[in-house]
């Protein structure tokens, strides 16, 4: 994969739960690793009506080189570039050849 297509740095984030004073728990993210390069490329977009709200959404294209820590990714994760949040929804080890990973991602729904 060329360098010039990874131009954009994003943060990858885990789910951490944090037991509350109350019992209970909240859930907050983590970041996993440093930031690293990224290729953003958007597939399609859609909008939705909900609770008489007009919620947008973009399904995205992420890639990034394989390293140990993008070997770890699941779908709980997310990804975040500057303010967009990214919800992971799949995850492909290009050609099973541990060089590239292709993430399938959305925006603009959960955000958070």
């Amino acid at each position: 994969m060329r360098a010039g297509k990874l131009n954009k740095r994003v943060q990858l984030q885990m789910p951490h739960r944090v037991k509350g004073d109350d019992g209970g728990f909240t859930q907050t993210w983590v970041d996993v690793g440093s930031k690293r390069w990224a290729g953003i490329v958007p597939i399609s977009g859609r909008e939705a009506n909900r609770s008489n709200q007009t919620i947008a959404s973009t399904e995205s294209r992420i890639t990034m080189r394989y390293s140990s820590v993008t070997a770890e990714i699941s779908e709980t994760w997310r990804v975040l570039h500057g303010e967009k949040v990214y919800d992971i929804k799949r995850i492909a080890n290009l050609e099973s050849a541990d060089e590239v990973i292709e993430l399938t991602c959305e925006a603009g729904v959960n955000d958070g």
